[in-house]
């Protein structure tokens, strides 16, 4: 399951680069709020 969530992840960061194609604060407030959302899921599984 592990392996599943991490590929996700990276599969998530790589959004901006193949579909959004932004290399500016897109990609950044992207890559927050996708790091915020796996953050949440992390901590919401664990109760």
């Amino acid at each position: 399951m592990k392996l599943l969530e991490g590929i996700v992840v990276i599969a998530a960061m790589l959004v901006p680069f193949v579909a959004i194609r932004s290399h500016d604060m897109t990609t950044y407030l992207y890559w927050t709020a996708v790091t915020a959302a796996y953050l949440t899921y992390l901590t919401i599984k664990r109760w």
